[in-house]
């Protein structure tokens, strides 16, 4: 190889990278939306997540939920949920509770779930079923477009399980793309 035909190469590599330069210094940067929101159901807890998902082409998929429950919300006959439903409220795709120890249960009351975590809503492309023991719930398939998310709290009498008070709940929007 000559000199000159190296000379032409190292030329032209270099000319390639200056163009690469340029082209990231010039260009404007591209700007991510920052889409994790924070929605607090008052007295219950503080709740992270995404407010815009990207769907797998098929499949099921979790969208995580990280939660924090407010140091005042007694530890027994408490919950609260996170649905994400069609606008209509008449279709269910996914959803995630937490619960303290329910004392009405008597023996069959479960421990309080930690204060601070993460909880998981599944979603899918195709209707799916969860059955646990007690019930089964159909969950519809979800398409990309814009969902609404429904935020409640609830406390329970200690006795009868019933509700205390009045329910806390109101509504967000999650999209899926």
């Amino acid at each position: 190889m000559t000199s000159n035909h190296f000379l032409k190469r190292k030329t032209r590599h270099l000319a390639l990278l200056v163009v690469s330069i340029l082209l990231l210094v010039v260009s404007p940067p591209k700007t991510f939306a920052f889409t994790e929101v924070e929605t607090e159901i008052p007295g219950y807890v503080a709740l992270t997540y995404s407010s815009e998902i990207s769907l797998k082409k098929s499949g099921c998929q979790k969208i995580k939920f990280d939660y924090v429950v407010d140091e005042g919300l007694p530890l027994e006959n408490t919950a609260w949920l996170v649905q994400i439903i069609h606008f209509s409220k008449k279709k269910l795709y996914g959803e995630i509770a937490w619960f303290s120890e329910m004392t009405y249960r008597g023996e069959d009351a479960l421990p309080s779930l930690p204060r601070v975590g993460k909880r998981d809503a599944k979603i899918c492309r195709n209707s799916w079923t969860y059955k646990p023991e007690d019930n089964s719930r159909k969950f519809q398939g979800v398409i990309p477009g814009k969902y609404r998310l429904y935020f409640a709290g609830v406390t329970l009498d200690p006795i009868t399980g019933e509700l205390l008070g009045q329910k806390t709940e109101f509504f967000k929007t999650i999209s899926f793309k």
